[in-house]
């Protein structure tokens, strides 16, 4: 057994609080084509939210759960809050991602924002989209060997 060295274990799922969970769902099987493994409703005096949605893009039983929670509401302070930032997907090839934001537009999705970085001999390239005109954001990223110049 090893007790010394970090054993570098990958990220399994990430879960987020949501007022909305159709919404969510919703934009989530559109811009990444997640599928929902399983909801379930959740008795008032069970949990501090109503509903969870296992959902997942791979064969991982689930990447990204979501939890409503009606009451939640969108923090017009949240830049000055400690909170998660946001949450990076990342595609295999330059022409995924590009056709990933042409399908998007098509559906009247466009980037808010959008970002190219290099970072140790690596390109990344971010398009934040917003998810409802009510919800939080999250970021579609690609990263590859920087292009040779």
């Amino acid at each position: 057994m090893n007790t010394e060295i970090i054993a570098h274990p990958t990220l399994q799922h990430v879960g987020i609080m949501t007022p909305n969970l159709d919404a969510m769902l919703e934009w989530y099987r559109k811009v990444l084509g997640m599928t929902v493994n399983k909801r379930v409703n959740v008795p008032a005096d069970r949990a501090p939210f109503t509903a969870v949605a296992f959902t997942s893009n791979d064969e991982i039983n689930h990447r990204v759960s979501f939890f409503e929670a009606p009451h939640a509401t969108i923090d017009s302070e949240r830049s000055r809050h400690a909170r998660v930032q946001h949450i990076a997907f990342a595609y295999g090839t330059l022409d995924d991602l590009l056709g990933t934001y042409v399908r998007l537009a098509r559906l009247g999705m466009t980037p808010m924002w959008a970002a190219v970085s290099g970072f140790r001999r690596r390109f990344t390239m971010k398009i934040l989209t917003r998810i409802s005109s009510s919800s939080t954001s999250t970021i579609s990223t690609i990263s590859g060997p920087s292009p040779r110049v």
